[in-house]
């Protein structure tokens, strides 16, 4: 770490390559004074999608048979660990 006089004259190196450092202002009160949500109708949409994709995935566990996922399938439709022949 330097001290003494190299300490100034690597303050003004960073000045010069960082720019000045920001100063608060406290009267700033944001890009607009009167800000309002704007993305209501996307939201509404995307829950109603989220609401619909879980409806079908009730149904097709509800009616469909989710072990034909997670067991395999010989050519002739025997379910490895289901079917008493397999």
């Amino acid at each position: 770490m330097l001290h003494g006089p190299h300490m100034a004259d690597e303050n003004e190196e960073n000045s010069k390559l960082y720019g000045a450092p920001l100063k608060y202002d406290s009267e700033f009160k944001g890009p607009r004074k009167r800000r309002s949500c704007t993305d209501i109708i996307f939201l509404l949409l995307f829950l109603v999608f989220l609401v619909a994709w879980a409806a079908v995935a009730f149904y097709a566990f509800k009616n469909g048979k989710p072990s034909m996922l997670f067991n395999p399938v010989d050519s002739q439709g025997r379910r490895c660990g289901q079917d008493s022949e397999v």
